[in-house]
């Protein structure tokens, strides 16, 4: 059985952001889970949001994402991303977060 290390984890993680929207799970501090719709593609970013100083403000030491659902900046520590569901897109006639087949453009589930 193939494992993935936290770090291979985290570089997938940081790769599917900055390609679209990704639904993943990291823990929070009090050890919770949170789940978060997120992005390093800044072309989704709404404009008003874009950091001041380009793409430098979302590098590590804590590798930050736009939450879709907070509408701002958000991070997460180093080691705490549990599991990656997936690239997303909201259906606005559903009102609905659907998972996306990036390949055929088509929704797998919502």
């Amino acid at each position: 059985m193939d494992t993935i290390t936290n770090k291979e984890r985290e570089a997938l993680l940081s790769n599917m952001l900055h390609q679209g929207i990704v639904e993943f799970t990291f823990l929070k501090l009090d050890g919770s889970k949170r789940v978060a719709r997120g992005t390093l593609d800044l072309g989704i970013v709404p404009e008003h949001d874009l950091p001041s100083s380009g793409p430098t403000h979302i590098t590590n030491p804590n590798p930050k994402f736009y939450d879709m659902d907070a509408e701002g900046w958000r991070s997460y520590r180093p080691g705490s991303v549990v599991g990656i569901r997936g690239f997303v897109e909201y259906d606005e006639e559903k009102q609905v977060w659907v998972f996306l087949d990036r390949e055929s453009g088509r929704y797998l589930s919502e």
